[in-house]
């Protein structure tokens, strides 16, 4: 908490943080002459169908709606930062980020989307744009880090426009194609800077960072490795409770203080008088009054520490 009231820098997530997480899809759009919309959508539902993941859930949503069938895959891994990969029909499909094909699409990707590349043979043959809302409480979360100077950053494994249109709205700087090395590294560098840095996230992807980080936030709809890694679990996924922890830890240090005052300042007082310093002049201490002194010096300590709730923004 006391590392808190020092931060430089905190380092938001954006998907599942900043916005809800509740992905639907734009567009689907075909790259490919040989496959038609229904077919990339197929394949598309197939490859995510044994994901948990939001992004997953909603181009299945979004096939099922459609009455459109998901492509049955064989066998479907991991693509470390980068996305999936799986062999369905006997060809080999990967849905990989922007960043991780690199190449650049002919193409138009909606204001803040979320772009996923479905390739085959290392060529695109498929996109899928999604969107996803801001939470009502991460506007006010912004405010409040800006009042006690703490530099909001936005790092995202979103493509450049996602990350764009979320930070324009809330007014803050971003990073956008983020993978996890890419946000450990940042984390990195902002500490070699002598700068104190909070991290927030809830995904795989974050849990190096939220570890390297001087205080890690894990938000509660995390997976069990980020909120491993993490120094404070917030046990619902709402900014509103950053904020919360962000005033919390201000105040608790200010309250910190002042009973450090109370309590030191009766003892630098009455010790001495109480040793005789003031005696030649007709000043002295008696034990019981000492005794009284220092119990009244408990209760004011105590009551100033219950007030905590009751203490100002």
């Amino acid at each position: 908490m006391e590392l808190t009231t020092k931060a430089d820098v905190m380092v938001l997530d954006k998907t599942g943080t900043l916005t809800t997480g509740e992905f639907k899809v734009l567009d689907v759009t075909v790259l490919s002459d040989k496959y038609s919309e229904e077919e990339i959508t197929g394949l598309l539902a197939g490859i995510e169908a044994g994901s948990s993941h939001p992004i997953a859930q909603s181009i299945v949503n979004h096939a099922e709606a459609k009455g459109i069938k998901s492509v049955s895959f064989d066998s479907i891994e991991i693509v470390s930062g980068a996305g999936i990969e799986g062999e369905a029909n006997g060809h080999h499909y990967q849905l990989i980020s922007q960043k991780a094909y690199g190449k650049a699409l002919r193409m138009d990707i909606p204001k803040g989307a979320t772009l996923s590349i479905l390739v085959e043979n290392n060529e695109a043959i498929g996109a899928v744009a999604l969107g996803d809302e801001l939470k009502e409480t991460s506007r006010n979360l912004i405010e409040v880090l800006k009042k006690y100077g703490i530099e909001p950053l936005m790092a995202t494994g979103d493509n450049e426009e996602a990350a764009q249109g979320v930070a324009e709205v809330l007014g803050i700087q971003y990073q956008a194609n983020q993978s996890p090395e890419d946000k450990y590294k940042l984390v990195e560098s902002m500490k070699n800077q002598n700068k104190t840095v909070i991290m927030v996230g809830d995904g795989v992807n974050d849990a190096p960072s939220l570890a390297l980080a001087d205080v890690g936030i894990a938000i509660g709809a995390g997976t069990q490795v980020a909120l491993d890694s993490a120094d404070i679990i917030l046990t619902q996924s709402d900014p509103g409770d950053i904020e919360s922890f962000i005033e919390l830890a201000n105040k608790t240090t200010r309250k910190m203080k002042q009973n450090l005052v109370w309590g030191a300042g009766y003892n630098f007082i009455a010790i001495p008088i109480a040793a005789g310093l003031l005696a030649p002049i007709g000043i002295t201490l008696g034990p019981a009054f000492g005794a009284v002194l220092m119990s009244l010096s408990t209760v004011i300590v105590a009551i100033n520490a219950m007030l905590l709730r009751l203490d100002p923004k």
